[in-house]
């Protein structure tokens, strides 16, 4: 699956320079951590920003400018209403569900949840080819993964790639 499309090294560069680029459906400003909204907005990004985790620690070097891409991405996705300690304790958990769960098993999960909502699979894997691409090297693992996602989320490699050429 190539991933050096101009749209993935559009994307990739804006995580890297924490542009404002918005990918929820709306602002959030000031949500209270408790609040109904926040907690539906968590619900909807947290497999998001587990499958992008995922794919950071695939190969088994989290690189700083992954995991810069994968904190700019969540932020992006909630619209920066999650503070950072919020965003360290969503990765808390993550690593928590790898090291009891699995990799291939939590992706199997979160690819269950997010391929419900075509428009949230296509955000995340977009977002996980930028986070693989974020070090500027794609380990054969990354590329695999990619493709795993892309099957999880229920899209053919045709449609993956059409995807990330957009």
């Amino acid at each position: 699956m190539r991933l050096d499309t101009k749209s993935i090294l559009r994307l990739r560069n804006a995580l890297l320079e924490r542009s404002g680029i918005k990918l929820a459906h709306q602002s959030h400003p000031g949500l209270d951590a408790s609040s109904p909204e926040m907690q539906a907005l968590l619900a909807r990004v947290e497999p998001m920003g587990e499958a992008l985790y995922l794919m950071m620690v695939i190969d088994g070097q989290t690189e700083p400018q992954e995991r810069q891409s994968l904190e700019r991405a969540i932020q992006i996705l909630t619209a920066d209403s999650l503070p950072d300690q919020s965003i360290n304790q969503l990765f808390e958990g993550y690593e928590a569900r790898v090291r009891t769960q699995g990799t291939e098993s939590r992706m199997t999960q979160v690819g269950a949840q997010l391929c419900a909502d075509k428009e949230d699979a296509e955000a995340t894997l977009m977002l996980a080819a930028a986070i693989a691409l974020a070090d500027g090297n794609v380990a054969l693992s990354e590329s695999k993964m990619l493709e795993s996602l892309s099957e999880w989320l229920g899209f053919s490699t045709r449609q993956a790639q059409s995807i990330l050429d957009r």
